[in-house]
């Protein structure tokens, strides 16, 4: 016996959720400072693929490193 879903039954297995609704909101000018604080932790900028390392000088937290993003 398999534990792999049925591929006839998938839509059966697949459970689904339409949103009824969306909030959106505003940071204030505190919450946006609060949050844009990061401690950099490593002077190596990118991974072996050319990824930029999380808490290194290129942290995507930082946003984009150009005016391209």
């Amino acid at each position: 016996m398999s534990n792999q879903p049925n591929p006839t039954n998938l839509n059966q297995a697949t459970i689904r959720h339409q949103p009824t609704s969306i909030t959106f909101g505003v940071y204030t000018d505190d919450e946006v400072r609060q949050r844009s604080v990061t401690e950099i932790v490593s002077s190596v900028a990118y991974d072996a693929l050319q990824n930029p390392l999380p808490r290194g000088l290129y942290d995507p937290l930082l946003g984009p490193p150009d005016s391209k993003g």
